[in-house]
């Protein structure tokens, strides 16, 4: 029988691997869909990856996009965040936050936009910033910012709800 999949998680178990160069003949590398064995995989119920003629089924070819999407996307975040970097526009960031039951936590490794460093950039670093659609992605990374009080408000409003119901 065919392997067929029961999927908690879309991207699980199913993951990437290169093919090395001499083994497919290409340059670079290409990828093939790996799949865990160890985990949902079964013979006998869930969605299956292959036809009877050997060819992938349609949840297997979307699975296979999705993942061909996330390495896209990582090529896209290595360039954002090299140039970022390029220009000094991230800098480390740490938050310590205080809930209201007196609970404190820290984030750590986190980075932010060094705004001072973006408003002096030239014209032209900024044109390019913007060519490549990466001013963009910087203003919504500033202001996603802002949703971390809010998360904290949220926290805090939980926190003194149950601490209000206890005697």
């Amino acid at each position: 029988m065919l392997p067929t999949c029961r999927c908690r998680y879309q991207r699980q178990p199913f993951s990437l691997i290169t093919r090395r160069a001499e083994d497919s003949g290409e340059k670079p590398p290409s990828l093939d869909v790996a799949l865990d064995m160890s985990q949902t995989v079964q013979s006998h119920e869930g969605q299956r990856l292959f036809l009877e003629d050997g060819q992938p089924t349609k949840f297997l070819q979307d699975i296979t996009s999705m993942l061909s999407a996330l390495v896209a996307g990582a090529k896209e975040t290595y360039a954002f965040t090299g140039r970022l970097a390029e220009l000094s526009l991230i800098e480390p960031v740490q938050i310590d936050i205080e809930f209201v039951n007196g609970s404190e936590t820290k984030l750590q490794g986190l980075y932010w936009i060094a705004a001072a460093t973006l408003k002096a950039l030239p014209a032209a670093q900024l044109a390019e910033l913007r060519d490549r659609e990466f001013l963009e992605w910087i203003y919504f990374q500033m202001a996603s910012v802002a949703h971390v009080s809010a998360l904290v408000a949220r926290k805090n409003r939980l926190l003194s709800g149950a601490t209000a119901a206890r005697p």
